[in-house]
């Protein structure tokens, strides 16, 4: 019981360590978006590193910190885009790493934040993070292409018609193609008319599908006057 007792007490200070919470101070190129900045990093943060706790309303001192733990992020804005780094002091999961994103503000931040995040964590919290994250860690997380086929509609119904059963057979074989690829999950067939708005059509149905990505096809037909009264159609895809 005693030996209990002995081995409780030495595991006492590493127990309390891992449950303490940490400051977190943002500095640096914050351009009047210090609250918005501090919003995206603390919850990423305390998710998947540590819990955080906010400062005093009369500050911390310069003694007080010297025994604290807390992570410093520091941001750099330039032409290239945002360079973000993250350091540490005393704290229960050491961080200690920067990142680049090209993406526009506030989005910019949550990407270098979970780049860091996703380079310096262990394999189960990279696979948490990808799980959540992936579609914004492109370079870092295996990517799933939710994917639709979409064939581009015109006005006349003459041509659709005719194009109703081409399309059928190649939609047939491109999904029996799609299964066999782990990087695809096929969400079937969407028509989507051709015009001025297509691109806007094709992102709300896209939307809809719950896709991240598309093939389109357009198909067409040529028809060539024969020397009996028939009409021959010839289609392109």
């Amino acid at each position: 019981m005693r030996l209990l007792l002995f081995c409780l007490f030495l595991l006492l200070p590493t127990l309390t360590l891992g449950q303490s919470a940490c400051y977190l101070f943002v500095g640096g190129e914050l351009g009047g978006n210090s609250s918005k900045i501090d919003s995206i990093i603390r919850p990423l943060l305390a998710t998947f590193v540590a819990p955080l706790k906010q400062l005093p309303a009369a500050g911390i001192s310069e003694s007080k910190l010297a025994s604290s733990c807390f992570y410093e992020v520091s941001l750099l804005s330039s032409e290239n885009g945002l360079d973000l780094s993250i350091i540490d002091q005393r704290t229960p999961i050491s961080l200690n790493g920067g990142a680049h994103s090209k993406l526009p503000f506030p989005d910019n931040v949550r990407h270098a934040t979970l780049r860091i995040l996703h380079k310096e964590l262990s394999q189960p919290q990279k696979d948490q993070i990808c799980r959540k994250y992936g579609e914004l860690l492109v370079e870092e997380c295996p990517q799933t292409q939710r994917l639709i086929l979409v064939f581009r509609e015109k006005r006349d119904s003459e041509r659709e018609s005719l194009s109703k059963e081409p399309r059928t057979i190649l939609s047939s074989e491109l999904e029996s193609l799609f299964e066999e690829l782990d990087s695809i999950e096929f969400l079937g067939v969407s028509k989507v008319m051709s015009g001025i708005s297509f691109q806007q059509a094709l992102g709300k149905t896209m939307n809809e599908r719950g896709s991240n990505a598309s093939l389109v096809i357009s198909t067409d037909w040529e028809f060539q006057k024969q020397q009996t009264s028939m009409w021959k159609g010839v289609g392109f895809v």
